[in-house]
């Protein structure tokens, strides 16, 4: 079954994220991963519908992955949502 796209939970998902990528400087390695599954749903409320913001996401969340220390773009990414899905 697909996901029907919802950019506004996406933009919340990748609020989620900030806040936990935020944490993990903290102090809180755990949230990072948490911050990971926050983006990863963040593409996938995007679906279909919007693959170049999904690839975007996607990229920025392997960088993350790869590189713990990888400085998000995470008001870009989600103002490119709140743009390109006509939210504002």
């Amino acid at each position: 079954m697909e996901r029907v796209s919802c950019p506004l939970c996406a933009v919340k998902h990748l609020g989620q994220a900030r806040a936990l990528w935020l944490e993990t400087g903290k102090g809180y390695p755990e949230n990072r991963w948490y911050g990971l599954g926050h983006m990863a749903e963040a593409e996938d409320e995007l679906g279909p519908m919007f693959p170049e913001l999904v690839e975007a996401i996607r990229e920025a969340r392997k960088q993350w992955e790869a590189n713990k220390k990888f400085e998000v773009p995470f008001g870009v990414l989600m103002m490119r949502v709140v743009r390109e899905a006509d939210l504002e």
